[in-house]
């Protein structure tokens, strides 16, 4: 296995892990969630500016 190959792989597990998480925060509908979608919103807002 290459280390290239390697890599690939784990940055596959990582992007579903975050996906899984994602869709876990969601299926939960915690309290936090909107918060945390206001501070991306604002941090985007702010990154346009």
């Amino acid at each position: 296995m290459t280390w290239n190959g390697s890599r690939e792989i784990i940055s596959t597990l990582t992007k579903s892990a975050i996906r899984r998480t994602i869709l876990r925060a969601f299926s939960t509908a915690s309290p936090a969630l909107p918060i945390a979608v206001h501070e991306q919103t604002r941090i985007a807002r702010e990154t346009m500016q």
